[in-house]
């Protein structure tokens, strides 16, 4: 069901591109380009509610400070104030699943041409005949796009990406407020904070091994992937987040004298 519904969509898009190129690398780019723009509108419920979330960040705390000692009575009052200001937290979690299932697709497509060694078998799936590949030209940038990327440049890209957009995820707090006067007392909130840190470091770690390890084809889809979603996020976020004040903690901690 998926490689009908997604997968194959796909890969006669990516066929498309080809077509109008020849070039297999700069048509990944491409059809990347697109998909991300078709997901976009998919991304906006998520991050209004996390917009407006933010700005009840004072109600909020003030909740939790209040009712300290009655964790139920948190639940019931946060509910009822995002009842109020109109926010749904489930919201875009089917979309946040569809955008998943697309992306896997892409990724399936995108490793599908890069390792296929019978053009006859993506043709099958090639809606017009004009589209069909006789042959297939896998360099891109100097190199093949069926190894992994010698020059690491796309692993780097996409590792360093990845640690920018996980950044701007993280709250804009004020370092001596959050970090350096550690003002909570809440061990569930100091552990979700804890791990949303960790996790901050860890997803760039992850993408740039996938991207050392995966062919060269699948680690450009990533970092076009990973610097088009630092845009995409700017554009819904309005800012860069908690990139700044986590940056000047990370040079606070290096220089440290």
């Amino acid at each position: 069901m998926l490689k009908l519904l997604i997968e194959n969509p796909i890969l006669n898009i990516l066929s498309f591109f080809y077509f109008l190129t020849s070039n297999l690398g700069l048509s990944i780019v491409l059809l990347t380009i697109l998909i991300k723009v078709i997901l976009f509108p998919f991304m906006v419920p998520t991050f209004k509610n996390m917009k407006k979330q933010k700005a009840l960040k004072p109600q909020l705390d003030a909740l939790k400070e209040k009712y300290k000692e009655d964790k139920k009575k948190i639940t019931e009052e946060q509910m009822k104030l995002f009842k109020e200001h109109g926010i749904n937290p489930t919201s875009g979690c089917l979309t946040q699943i569809v955008t998943i299932f697309v992306l896997i697709g892409l990724y399936q497509v995108i490793q599908r041409f890069v390792s296929t060694t019978n053009l006859s078998e993506i043709n099958a799936d090639i809606y017009f005949q004009y589209l069909h590949f006789k042959s297939l030209d896998l360099n891109f940038l100097g190199q093949s796009l069926s190894n992994p990327d010698a020059t690491y440049i796309l692993p780097v890209i996409a590792g360093v990406a990845t640690l920018i957009t996980s950044m701007m995820m993280l709250p804009e707090i004020s370092l001596e407020e959050k970090i350096i006067k550690k003002t909570t007392k809440d061990p569930m909130e100091e552990m979700a904070y804890s791990m949303q840190t960790q996790m901050t470091i860890i997803a760039p770690i992850m993408t740039f091994y996938f991207g050392l390890t995966l062919n060269a084809g699948v680690s450009l889809y990533i970092a076009v992937s990973s610097v088009l979603t630092i845009i995409q996020q700017y554009i819904l976020l309005g800012n860069f987040g908690g990139v700044v004040p986590y940056t000047k903690l990370i040079k606070r901690k290096l220089f440290k004298k």
